[in-house]
């Protein structure tokens, strides 16, 4: 369970991957384990500490900014801020 909540904090993973990368059969089983031994459901468990994401520098979840600049930068050179904020800024005008 320690994995799992750790990437339910960590990323905006669908519970039902969270919960086959957990070794789970399904997200239903998951769902029953998770809530047996933590005590609350894993979507309210991922609600109530929605503030609790850490933040690359644009403010999003840091699974979201390591993606961007991963598209941006696949050498992994430093890219300034305001150029990323730009190539954000066009992803979100052009929804997929």
């Amino acid at each position: 369970m320690a994995e799992a909540q750790k990437l339910m904090l960590m990323t905006r993973d669908p519970l039902c991957e969270i919960a086959l990368r957990c070794g789970m059969c399904d997200q239903a089983h998951f769902a029953r384990v998770f809530r047996e031994l933590v005590g609350e459901t894993p979507s309210r468990w991922r609600e109530a500490r929605a503030a609790a994401l850490p933040t690359g520098d644009l403010g999003l979840p840091l699974d979201m900014t390591i993606g961007i600049l991963r598209r941006y930068d696949p050498l992994e050179v430093t890219i300034d801020c305001a150029g990323l904020r730009a190539a954000l800024a066009t992803l979100r005008a052009f929804p997929r």
